[in-house]
């Protein structure tokens, strides 16, 4: 097992002793800040990759306050060259306007760090549908050249990533532009009755759900949701937690083992705005 994977199996495990109310020993804390879960922002030329500071920030905050997995709260960006980018299992690329072409050794360096186990989260923070459409179309040319034999796909609503650890039926954010997310699925599934050894190594917001989360410097929400239904905010924060939870753990909210549980614990559902 390389020091990549054994990282995911201890930050799932971690979080799912905490998770399960298992009190570890105070021993526990000199693993050290890196035992955090960390997540980062990459950084790129020609576009706007922080359009929505602070973000990212706080979503780790409400990761920690709603689940026990500790998280790391500083702000943590790099670009694809950075030596220590595979200390990192979860990337978030962000914009609202196109970008330019990535250089052939970045798109090498994270397709090396998705195949190894790595996600990446793509949310389009486009205000306006031009550039909502420019920055979309610039996330599609990337993704053909990172996997040229896939595509991206809707997500159904039953996907583990909407239970995770809620139980949503639609991926809200600042704006509810599109009901489903679309994913690149890295993997294997067999033809006849065999077992489904896939994963979504790519989710792609549409709904600008980090503008749902962003803060000012006096911590009030940053930014004003379109149409501003319902629980619009909280269920783009609860899509959050779910999709680090579903980069942490993967597929193991989808074993029997769990399925008391969710039938006991996760049995209601906040549904989407009838006319979003």
């Amino acid at each position: 097992m390389t020091s990549h994977t054994s990282r995911f199996a201890y930050g799932c495990l971690l979080s799912l002793l905490l998770f399960a109310g298992v009190v570890l020993p105070r021993q526990a804390t000199a693993i050290g800040p890196s035992s955090k879960v960390r997540a980062v922002q990459i950084r790129y030329a020609g576009g706007n990759w922080l359009a929505r500071p602070g973000a990212l920030r706080v979503l780790m905050r409400e990761v920690a306050f709603r689940t026990s997995v500790e998280t790391d709260l500083t702000d943590i960006h790099r670009t694809l060259d950075a030596p220590d980018l595979f200390e990192y299992p979860l990337l978030v690329l962000s914009g609202d306007r196109p970008f330019p072409r990535f250089p052939e050794a970045d798109v090498r360096r994270l397709r090396h760090h998705l195949e190894a186990g790595g996600v990446l989260l793509i949310d389009n923070a486009g205000e306006t549908e031009r550039n909502a459409t420019g920055f979309s179309e610039s996330v599609r040319r990337l993704a053909k050249r990172l996997f040229p034999m896939q595509q991206f796909n809707p997500i159904a609503s039953e996907h583990v990533v909407y239970r995770s650890f809620f139980r949503l039926d639609y991926p809200s954010g600042r704006n509810l532009r599109k009901g489903y997310m679309e994913g690149i699925s890295l993997g294997r599934k067999d033809a006849v009755g065999g077992e489904d050894s896939t994963r979504i190594a790519v989710l792609y917001n549409h709904n600008d759900w980090l503008g749902a989360l962003a803060r000012d410097e006096f911590e009030n929400w940053a930014y004003d949701l379109v149409p501003g239904m319902g629980q619009q905010r909280e269920m783009a924060i609860r899509l959050g937690v779910n999709m680090v939870l579903y980069a942490l753990c993967l597929h193991y909210k989808d074993d029997q083992v769990h399925l008391r549980y969710l039938l006991k614990k996760r049995n209601w559902r906040i549904r989407p705005p009838e006319n979003p």
